[in-house]
């Protein structure tokens, strides 16, 4: 599994972009509650098929997440 402090940093770089060029960022790796590291130490499987990709839970869970991100951030 990947180690989380290279998650992050790779996260923050892409903040410090999307600032820089005033595009919104949604942060779905702190948000929307699935880590790789729990699905990686083999006590769930839940969202990911392989520890990395979403199955079909961890699809409509980020879909879900990610329709109700857009929908507060512009429709106010």
């Amino acid at each position: 599994f990947r180690p989380y402090a290279n998650i992050q940093a790779t996260g923050n770089a892409i903040k410090e972009m999307g600032a820089r060029f005033s595009c919104k960022v949604f942060d779905a790796a702190s948000d929307i509650g699935i880590c790789d590291i729990i699905e990686a130490l083999g006590t769930s499987d839940r969202y990911l098929s392989d520890g990395v990709h979403l199955n079909e839970a961890g699809k409509v869970k980020y879909t879900k997440w990610l329709t109700n991100k857009i929908l507060q951030t512009y429709n106010g």
